[in-house]
């Protein structure tokens, strides 16, 4: 029985620590610009244009965590 919470205690917390970066996207996102515009850059190497967005205010760099 002692192993069993032990090891509940020690693997669960250790999945998620291992989970959530991969579940998240952003963590691995960085943003860019080229040519006078501004894009995120997502984990699949897709490029987003957030150039209107930060012309409103969006700080790209800001919602990013490299």
């Amino acid at each position: 029985m002692f192993r069993n919470i032990l090891s509940t205690n020690i693997i669960i917390p250790l999945m998620v620590l291992t989970v959530i970066p991969f579940i998240s996207g952003f963590t691995f996102s960085r943003a860019i610009e080229e040519k006078g515009k501004n894009y995120i850059v997502d984990l699949h190497g897709e490029h987003w244009d957030v150039t209107q967005a930060k012309s409103l205010g969006f700080d790209p760099q800001s919602r990013i965590m490299d």
